[in-house]
């Protein structure tokens, strides 16, 4: 759940319960509520990573205000491409070439545009908006904004989509995380004979939906995989080590998973389980 302190910001706080025992008879219960993902106690066992992760978890708390001041202030600009884009649209005598890179930097302005609204959304209330959707519709979304970037790159991109079930999600949300997914794999692929598959599936038994994005990139080593969803981890000049915790974040919101499993040079396959279904 999302605490709102004293000066606004947005705090995202973990709450287990559990059965207290002497022996085989119970004698009460507990309530534990931490800033730290259960996933993560483990690491709280070691002072240096306890003092690593508390610096980090002082930075989060800021990121509520942050994001709220960052989406505020590049609003406008957004809304001035959005009009300088629509305005040269609508004039006579473009060529194709012209119309078509408008017609590109308006869809990205507009997928920047939801995106903003999203951060503000999320300083505002940290809630994914769940609705019945399909994560069909979601990979064809992504595939459209990845289409202009693939034309420039030798890399083949294959969907195998089965006629699955809606789950229930936010499609703003997810398509983020989905998009991010596909870029991470291109950004790993080699300079020639790169694929990507993104394929979905419904598991009756199990009575969930999965999303799989598997590349033949360079892999990811043991020590790196075992730290990639941690909150500012990343092994990127540019990084900012927020996209996988965010994406693991947004997943358990949808009362989901994300699995990432590789090998160095075996390439890298990521997986998102949905069991929401509508």
């Amino acid at each position: 759940f999302y605490l709102q302190t004293f000066h606004k910001s947005i705090v995202r706080l973990f709450l287990s319960a559990g059965v207290l025992k002497n022996g085989e008879d119970i004698c009460g219960y507990y309530i534990n509520i931490s800033p730290v993902h259960p996933d993560d106690w483990s690491s709280l066992n070691d002072p240096q990573l306890f003092q690593s992760m508390s610096k980090k978890l002082g930075r989060l708390t800021s990121i509520g205000q942050i994001t709220s001041v960052f989406a505020h202030d590049i609003k406008n600009p957004l809304h001035v491409i959005l009009s300088t884009s629509e305005l040269l649209l609508s004039a006579e005598n473009l060529s194709e070439d012209i119309k078509t890179s408008v017609s590109l930097m308006e869809r990205n302005a507009k997928r920047a545009s939801k995106i903003v609204k999203t951060l503000l959304d999320f300083s505002r209330s940290g809630m994914c908006q769940l609705r019945p959707y399909s994560i069909n519709e979601v990979v064809e979304y992504c595939f459209d904004l990845i289409e202009s970037p693939l034309k420039t790159i030798n890399v083949k991109v294959k969907k195998d989509l089965e006629k699955i079930p809606n789950v229930f999600l936010d499609p703003n949300y997810l398509n983020s995380v989905v998009y991010n997914l596909i870029a991470n794999a291109m950004e790993s692929l080699p300079e020639n004979g790169g694929e990507i598959t993104v394929k979905t599936v419904y598991d009756k038994e199990a009575n969930e939906v999965r999303l799989t994005v598997e590349d033949n990139g360079k892999g990811i080593e043991p020590n790196v995989l075992s730290n990639l969803f941690h909150p500012f981890f990343t092994t990127k000049e540019k990084g900012t080590g927020l996209g996988l915790y965010l994406a693991r974040q947004i997943m358990s919101e949808h009362s989901g998973k994300i699995l990432i499993k590789s090998q160095p040079r075996k390439g890298t396959v990521v997986i998102l389980i949905f069991s929401k279904i509508v």
